[in-house]
């Protein structure tokens, strides 16, 4: 009787259980765009700076109208005085030509009207808080299209890499079956020496490409402001349909429209009318109501006393500050007005090169498919005809640098114009449907009061 081979059935039973125990390869995270889009707009130090300038100024609009809310103020002071004249010394209660003096009062004053002077420093605080607001979206605006030109590119290197991966291995195999045919004497060694040639070039490229792409990855996580993730992690992958934009006029007038460097420049604008009516109102007189409530004397106990009134003060002469006022102030209006003349200019070149790219990298696209098609025909010929032993070292070497070069433009032409996309998108300003439209400095309703 055959005796049954437990040993052998227990180890194997014994790995197969050790197997099914293991736990599992923890899976590297994926990241979508839009995931990685928040990330930035949540980490991003330059927005938050351009946060802080936007708090700032909504500071200084608190610090202008509190002209309007009634000042109040206290005081209490003790003063010892003495008057060469001891005659006015007694008459003030003292002896020896020295006497104290006691005062504590309550101060209440209300602006009434300054001719402009007030209402044009709250308008141009209001509108440096609109400006500000507007430098904001830009600071979005600029993230959004950094993040997402990071994004792509750590994606094309990526599928470079597998691109000159997928390479390197058909030229080692390509390496073996000239060693084979070397060995029997169909091929000669110069045949080899083509082969490795071939596949040093192929791992050099590699090489290339995949500190490209760790590049790329530091890069990402510089704008997003931390690492997406602990260890390794994936990024999503994009789809390769686009849609085409709209025609140029329709996009210059979005622009002109959305675009967060005119709505600043236009906010700047009103601010600088503002304060030229406010330096205007330097030449007429300012009026303010007054009371006091007060206790004062020489001698404990103090007499109590009020005062009400209205001062009117009038500026007669102070040495042309008003003008030069004046004049600051229409030099800054001035170039506001010539800086969004310049910037209406500048908006239509932006829309219209990345219009121009984004027509280009279509056209490069569609033209890189047929290329990749060619040169994927190419390459079956010259392999069907190096395994039949006809071809010649140097014709599949050829077939395959180009099938090679045909699949990196193919996908450089991909993210090049995802990449011309979102520059088109940046040229034209945050769309409804943009991550930053549904925040509060972006929307058209969100007021400065």
């Amino acid at each position: 009787m055959k005796p049954r081979p437990v040993p052998l059935m227990f180890g194997a039973l014994l790995i197969l259980t050790l197997a099914l125990a293991a736990p599992a390869a923890a899976e590297e995270p994926e990241f979508t765009l839009e995931q990685v889009i928040q990330a930035a707009l949540e980490n991003n130090p330059g927005i938050a700076s351009s946060q802080e300038d936007l708090a700032a100024a909504e500071a200084q609009l608190t610090q202008s109208k509190s002209a309007y809310w009634p000042q109040v103020g206290a005081q209490s002071a003790y003063q010892r005085q003495w008057y060469e004249n001891s005659r006015q010394s007694l008459a003030q209660g003292g002896s020896g030509g020295q006497f104290n003096s006691y005062s504590n009062s309550l101060t209440v004053s209300q602006y009434l009207y300054d001719f402009g002077q007030t209402p044009g420093r709250v308008e141009n605080s209001r509108q440096n808080v609109t400006a500000n607001q507007k430098n904001l979206v830009t600071s979005l605006a600029t993230v959004l299209l950094n993040v997402k030109n990071a994004y792509f590119e750590v994606l094309k290197q990526d599928e470079l890499v597998t691109v000159y991966d997928t390479s390197l291995r058909v030229q080692k195999e390509h390496l073996a079956q000239a060693e084979a045919f070397y060995r029997t004497g169909i091929k000669a060694k110069l045949d080899v020496t083509n082969a490795e040639v071939a596949v040093a070039n192929t791992q050099l490229q590699l090489i290339q490409t995949r500190y490209a792409l760790r590049t790329a990855r530091v890069n990402l996580e510089t704008i997003v402001g931390k690492p997406l993730a602990p260890g390794q992690y994936r990024l999503a992958k994009m789809p390769e349909s686009q849609e085409e934009p709209p025609p140029l006029e329709t996009l210059v007038s979005q622009a002109l429209a959305l675009r967060p460097e005119v709505g600043s420049l236009q906010a700047q604008k009103l601010a600088a009318q503002a304060q030229l009516d406010s330096s205007r109102g330097g030449y007429f007189p300012s009026l303010t109501a007054n009371g006091s409530y007060l206790y004062s004397n020489s001698d404990f106990p103090l007499q109590e006393g009020w005062l009400v009134g209205a001062s009117l003060n009038w500026p007669l002469f102070s040495g042309f500050r008003t003008e030069g006022a004046i004049s600051q102030a229409r030099a800054g209006l001035r170039k506001v007005q010539a800086q969004i003349r310049q910037i209406e200019l500048t908006v239509r070149q932006d829309v219209s090169v990345a219009l121009l790219n984004v027509k280009q990298t279509g056209e490069a696209t569609a033209t890189a498919r047929v290329a990749l098609r060619q040169a994927q025909e190419n390459m079956d010929l010259a392999d069907g005809r190096w395994k039949a032993g006809v071809g010649s070292p140097i014709e599949y070497a050829d077939a395959q640098y180009l099938l090679t070069q045909a699949k990196g433009n193919l996908v450089q032409a991909i993210y090049l114009r995802w990449q011309a996309l979102a520059a088109l998108e940046r040229a034209c300003g945050p769309r409804p449907d943009s991550p930053i439209a549904n925040r509060p400095e972006v929307r058209a309703d969100a007021g400065i009061n």
